[in-house]
């Protein structure tokens, strides 16, 4: 019969500390990349001091019905990096065009009614709304989601 061998107490000790450590390191690496995923989230697609409108489940059918214009509404997400890159266009776009048409969009993350009623499958989706008529959008289907292109679904359906 062998006798089980003692282990040294400094080497268990090590250990200890080495693995609390690894889980306190990978515990806080976390919390960091989570607030600063949440921080560029939050930033990238807020709309605050442009000529973009933000609407949701609540507004979305006044602000239709009540526009003195047609109005361009783009569904987004904050995570979708194809919605991202549209943001600086859609901008200038609304700029640019502020006295012919509305720019509006639609986070579909927190308005899920709309995205449905819409059919909203892929991100980002552009629909032109004519003045008047909500029921029957045109969807933006060109590949060329930069400021020519908006220009020319604009001039496609004014």
């Amino acid at each position: 019969m062998t006798v089980p061998r003692r282990r040294n107490t400094s080497q268990v000790k090590v250990a200890l500390l080495v693995c609390t450590g690894t889980f306190f390191a990978m515990g806080f690496f976390a919390y960091v990349c989570y607030r600063g995923l949440e921080w560029w989230y939050s930033s990238t697609m807020s709309f605050q001091n442009t000529q973009v409108y933000l609407l949701s489940n609540d507004n979305f059918d006044h602000f239709l019905d009540t526009s003195e214009k047609d109005v361009l509404v783009t569904f987004y997400a904050p995570w979708c990096p194809y919605c991202r890159a549209l943001k600086p266009e859609l901008i200038k776009f609304a700029e640019q065009e502020r006295r012919t048409v509305f720019c509006a969009a639609v986070d579909v993350t927190e308005s899920e009614l709309l995205a449905l009623r819409y059919h909203i499958e892929s991100l980002p989706t552009i629909l032109w709304f004519r003045k008047g008529d909500k029921e029957h959008p045109v969807t933006f289907k060109s590949r060329n989601r930069d400021l020519a292109g908006l220009v020319a679904l604009m001039k496609e359906n004014t």
